[in-house]
């Protein structure tokens, strides 16, 4: 079954500093997907934290712009040409300067 929806008629909602996260794909709006969407948008400033759930996969790719994505002390510069796969159990922080955010999705194994 296929959907259609535009992101400006989703709703944002604050995440983390200074950003904010629409939900694209939910359970809620596509019932029974094992895919979930977000579309993250970042302020001058932003910091958020990624956290993937163990038992679940997530990605995200950069739309434009540029950020540091912090696990621990090892720091990795991201651009607009990136697209990072993030393993089960896996926590960052993403701290960009100003600029657009990712896309952002998850495969949860519900």
């Amino acid at each position: 079954m296929a959907i259609k929806f535009n992101e400006s008629d989703i709703g944002a909602e604050a995440f983390g500093g200074n950003a904010r996260r629409q939900r694209l794909l939910t359970a809620a709006r596509v019932p029974n997907t094992k895919v979930l969407l977000d579309r993250i948008t970042l302020d001058a400033g932003a910091i958020i934290d990624l956290t993937v759930p163990a038992g679940s996969v997530a990605w995200f790719q950069m739309l434009e712009g540029e950020a540091v994505l912090r696990r621990g002390q090892d720091d990795k510069r991201l651009s607009a040409s990136h697209v990072v796969l993030l393993p089960p159990a896996f926590s960052a922080i993403r701290i960009p300067p100003p600029s657009p955010g990712p896309t952002f999705a998850q495969c949860t194994d519900r």
